[in-house]
């Protein structure tokens, strides 16, 4: 667990002093801003769930963003039981989870580096690190042998966060007018992770 977790920190420390090099080395005069407002589904734990969310972006320069994004990915039942600390029963105990209620709220700083097709259209990548708040009620039935009519229901609440939160991805981004933009994201967070999920994200925005 050590060596995983300096692996991350070493990680957190990279991307942080890459943004920060890009911004320093990269900003130029003409300030343009974008403010998008983001849709989309979102696929973790064998299911699907719905995605809203806001981005903030910054043109350090014609082909490189520093964007900061908001969102959550809600309605995603089915979880692996053992992600909460639950044990399976054995002997004469037997034991059931069902997640009546989940969502996940992120929040990620990234970079998104843009290739010049066309003045309009410009395919981009994207990396960066973020944070996680993972939320789930659970409804933990717990049946006892031989007596088959003895058995109790508990019902709990379940808590976890995740920082740094890793982002890669990519996707397209197409200029309708001057001043309006339509983006098209694919992103993984978390690969490898307990909290990974896929996400497709639509989103159209106003730049400034």
């Amino acid at each position: 667990m050590g060596s995983k977790s300096q692996k991350r920190m070493v990680t957190l420390i990279f991307l942080s002093s890459l943004l920060v090099s890009s911004f320093s080395a990269y900003a130029e005069e003409e300030k343009r801003f974008e403010v998008l407002f983001c849709g989309g589904v979102s696929y973790a734990t064998s299911c699907f769930g719905f995605s809203p969310g806001v981005s903030f972006s910054y043109y350090l320069r014609s082909n490189l963003t520093l964007s900061l994004d908001f969102g959550a990915a809600y309605h995603l039942p089915d979880l692996d039981f053992r992600q909460f600390g639950i044990t399976v029963g054995e002997g004469e105990q037997e034991i059931r989870v069902s997640v009546r209620n989940h969502y996940r709220l992120f929040s990620f700083l990234s970079t998104e580096y843009h290739f010049a097709t066309s003045p309009r259209l410009k395919p981009f990548v994207t990396a960066g690190v973020g944070w996680c708040w993972d939320h789930a009620d659970l409804t933990v039935n717990t049946w006892s042998y031989p007596a088959p009519g003895e058995f109790s229901i508990a019902q709990e609440r379940y808590r976890s966060s995740r920082f740094p939160l890793f982002l890669v991805g990519g996707g397209l981004r197409y200029y309708v007018r001057k001043n309006e933009v339509l983006r098209v994201t694919v992103r993984l967070l978390d690969p490898g992770g307990d909290f990974t999920t896929y996400q497709f994200i639509a989103g159209w925005g106003f730049c400034f």
